[in-house]
């Protein structure tokens, strides 16, 4: 598994990103449960959209950390290329 910054959904401009990470020896569907519920609830849904971040849990930490910086900051770029989306800097 190569770490990885996912979103559940196509971005949706004005929202907040919320970022689940699973934790160490453990799988990115821990989260998948609460997603929905959270999803679900419409004020959570107009305000924020849910992102994951995926890594291998046996590999070294400074690595995936490093990959979740670049690929979150390209996906924000990608995402918002001029800068304008307030709520993306949150």
């Amino acid at each position: 598994v190569r770490p990885r910054v996912l979103m559940i959904e196509p971005y949706r401009p004005g929202t907040i990103p919320v970022i689940f990470a699973h934790g160490l020896y453990s799988e990115p569907s821990t989260w998948m449960d609460t997603a929905n519920e959270l999803m679900a609830k419409p004020e959570f849904y107009r305000r924020y959209q849910i992102w994951g971040f995926r890594y291998p849990t046996g590999g070294a930490f400074l690595e995936s950390a490093t990959a979740y910086r670049m690929q979150l900051a390209q996906l924000i770029a990608e995402s918002d290329p001029e800068g304008k989306d307030r709520a993306l800097q949150e």
